[in-house]
This record gives C-alpha cells, structure tokens and sequence, in this order.
C-alpha cells in the first residue's frame, strides 16, 4: 500500500494557559486531527491542513508556549493502516452520536400528525444536516458508516417534507448512457430547480448536453427526441414531495455522488423553505437573484450559475 504523507503537531502550554489549551484542543477537535501519541497530533498532509497546524502554532508561541510540526511518510510504530484506522474510529464515534439523536428525531416524528409538527423538530433536521456535514468534511478515510447516517437523515427529511419513503411515488432508475446526446428542454429564465437539474446533468450524466428554452406556456412535445423536465407531465419534475432536482438524482443514482447538503440547500431555496435551510441558502439565494437580475440571456445564465453550484459541492466534500 502506498504510503500517505502525514502532518505531526507537537505544542505544550504554560499550566497558566488553561484557556487557550481548550481553545487549541477544541480547534483540533473541529479539524478533525487525531492524538496518536501523547501530545502529537496528526493530519493527513494538505495545503489547508498545513495552514491549520501554521495558525495553531502561531496561536501556541503567542501564548508563551512551545509548537512544532512537520510533514513525514512515516510515524514509527504507527503504519498508514493503523492511522487511518484511528481517524476512522473517531469519525465513527461522531457517526453513532448523530444517528441516536436521529433515531430520537425519527421516533418523534412519527408519532406526530405532520400538519402540527413543531418547530423544534425542523430545528433539529437543520441543525443535524449541519451536524452531518461537519463530520463528513473531515472523515478522510471513510469506513462507510456516515452513509447510514445520511440515510436516517433522508428518512427524517422525508417524514418532515410528507414525502415518507413508503408512500412516495417509486421513481425508475434509469442508465445515464442512455440520456448522452439528448436535448434538455424547460422554460425559459431558469432559476434554482431547473439550475440544478443542468447542472446534474452537465456534470453526471452528460457534460455536453444540449439545452433549450422554451416560453412558460410551451406544449411538451413528447414525440419530439428530447427530455422535457421540470414542466407538467414530463419525465423529470417534483414528484411525491421531491424537486426536480431531487428526481433526477434518484432517477439516476446520484446521490453518492451529490453531497446531501448541497440538496437540502437547494430544495429550501426552491421551496421558499428559509426558516429552516442550512446557513448558506441565503447568500447562494442572493447570488442566484442577482444573476437573474443581471444576465437576461438563458445560456449565460447557466455558465455562470453552474460554477457556483461546484463550488458549493466542493466544500461539502472531504
């Protein structure tokens, strides 16, 4: 097995820093570096891991205290496997706290009639999807237990939405070699669904896809070789309580490969959900409105919207 490339902090405190020791042990915590011996903790080496340990360092000196790290392919009598094994163990740990708080959630939820649902359990979804998130942003070497976590969260998003799993419309997975060369057709001025619809496409399913934008109140022409969506009575629209967005996901299996928060995100802005959407709904809304505003043609819409959305995915991911 190839080696990784690790980063190793060492620091020690006056006993008299008691609270800038919390504050560099809680910023360990928050980055995700494990202990591995004593007072040395480790990273796997990267350039904004490198500026982490950089300021902690910083922070330490100023302190009247001692640091040092360096990067290194080897930590004796500790091996790459056993590493990443620790970092797993963490990772899995905050896993399991999260899924009984969701399990809690879930138990809830199902006991109430989800016309009077109270406003603590959709705090409880946001606040958990956020939760998610932060671990998943520094479970670098992924045992497979998060997925699960994400599933419990599916599910209580499902309940909280009306959407339940086991009533929903069943939605056909379909193979996304068969969509390659088609034209995208939907309305014209396109806003956050039909956005992210493109960009799903554009980025999973075929990048060189083409796109066409017809009036509001168009006739779908399902004679016509083309994919309709996100109108009435097309192939790709909001279904059982999901968004357009969400549909093709499902449809075409993407949701390994769609961070979960970047769907929670888009799906509050486009179901005008903003009391309970993840923080950065708002300013990618602002974002968006001001591209609407700005740009009055549909095709540069779209090339300057989408970049917006990898950028998004990007921080979602570890």
């Amino acid at each position: 097995m190839k080696n990784n490339k690790w980063l190793v902090l060492s620091f020690s405190l006056p006993a008299k820093s008691q609270a800038i020791r919390v504050k560099v042990w809680r910023r360990l915590q928050a980055i995700g570096a494990i202990q591995a011996k004593n007072s040395l903790y480790v990273l796997p080496a990267s350039v904004a891991h490198t500026e982490h340990f950089t300021w902690l360092a910083k922070e330490v000196e100023e302190a009247e205290g001692e640091a040092l790290f360096f990067e290194t392919e080897a930590i004796r009598y500790l091996d790459d496997q056993a590493i990443m094994d620790a970092f797993a163990r963490e990772r899995d740990a905050e896993y399991a706290g999260l899924d009984e708080e969701l399990h809690a959630a879930l138990a809830l939820a199902r006991g109430k009639d989800l016309a009077s649902l109270d406003r603590e359990l959709l705090s409880t979804r946001r606040k958990c999807g956020r939760r998610l998130e932060a671990i998943r942003s520094r479970d670098f070497f992924p045992s497979g237990k998060g997925t699960r976590t994400a599933a419990l969260l599916h599910e209580l998003s499902a309940l909280l939405d009306g959407r339940d799993t086991d009533t929903a419309p069943a939605i056909t997975t379909l193979r996304r070699e068969d969509y390659v060369g088609k034209t995208w057709i939907t309305r014209q001025r396109p806003y956050v669904d039909r956005l992210a619809t493109i960009w799903a496409v554009k980025r999973f399913i075929d990048p060189d896809a083409r796109l066409v934008f017809v009036a509001h109140d168009a006739k779908v022409d399902k004679n016509q070789d083309a994919v309709w969506f996100d109108m009435p009575e097309t192939e790709f629209t909001h279904r059982g309580g999901r968004i357009t967005f969400e549909v093709v996901i499902a449809s075409f299996e993407l949701a390994q490969e769609v961070p979960a928060g970047l769907v929670a995100t888009l799906r509050a802005i486009d179901l005008e959900e903003m009391d309970t959407a993840p923080a950065e709904a708002a300013g990618l809304k602002r974002l968006l409105d001001g591209l609407l505003a700005t740009l009055r043609d549909d095709e540069q819409l779209v090339a300057a919207a989408l970049p917006l959305f990898d950028a998004l995915s990007a921080t979602y991911k570890p």
